[in-house]
């Protein structure tokens, strides 16, 4: 599939799953899986509590900016809010109005005041308008495994333009696992029947590692133990 193809599907698929996406972090209708849903959601909260430590970051100084690249619905964004001092502020960055719209929701029900720290921007992830040197903090969950092998390098390059120096970024994602395939494109049904194809790759801890290793001078990865690899790098 050309690459222009596999993007538009990709953006009608997450445009139309906008309302349901939350479903897969909550093991809702098809993805109920009893037999695995409380590892499934102690792995979640283990994100989450790694996601409060990103955010924690944020209490350094008073005018840290932090990107939510690729944000989705946002199930990771109040972390970063809530470390915010009065003079922080983020950027909620997606292609769909849909997943914004839905982060939106959620960081207004969370928290009014939350509005007032966050800047909402449609936009393409391979080019980010941001000057150099934009973020202390960047963040993306569950969305490098949708990058295509040879764009990894230029987005990376690109999210390490937006750095600033000593800034740090987190990546939460799809584990490698055993029985299932290190890529693929995915037929992704959705609740009104239709069915898309979605890329997925997935990573080894190692093998992300390695991969942000080429570009940031501080690397590492790990995993949680079956579900969800966790990367980070600093500039």
């Amino acid at each position: 599939m050309a690459k222009n193809e596999i993007d538009l599907s990709m953006h009608q698929y997450y445009e139309a799953r906008a309302t349901e996406y939350d479903d897969w972090y909550d093991r809702r209708g098809r993805y109920n899986h009893p037999a695995t849903n409380a590892a499934w959601h102690a792995q979640v909260a283990e994100l989450g509590r790694e996601a409060a430590r990103f955010g924690g970051m944020l209490a350094r100084a008073p005018q840290m900016r932090v990107l939510d690249l690729a944000c989705g619905t946002g199930k990771w964004t109040p972390y970063f809010v809530h470390g915010l001092q009065e003079t922080g502020r983020l950027v909620a960055y997606d292609y769909s109005p849909a997943m914004l719209s839905e982060t939106r929701a959620r960081l207004e029900e969370d928290d009014p005041a939350n509005l007032e720290k966050t800047l909402f921007v449609r936009g393409d992830a391979y080019q980010l308008p941001f000057p150099d040197s934009s973020f202390d903090l960047v963040f993306f969950g569950f969305w490098f495994s949708h990058v295509p092998t040879d764009r990894i390098y230029p987005f990376l390059s690109e999210v390490k333009r937006i750095m600033r120096p000593g800034g740090n970024l987190l990546i939460f994602d799809s584990a490698l696992q055993s029985g299932r395939p290190k890529e693929e494109i995915a037929k992704r049904p959705l609740n009104d029947g239709s069915v898309h194809d979605v890329l997925k790759i997935r990573y080894s801890p190692q093998e992300l590692e390695a991969i942000l290793g080429r570009i940031f001078p501080k690397s590492s990865a790990g995993q949680t133990r079956d579900f969800f690899v966790i990367g980070q790098a600093g500039v």
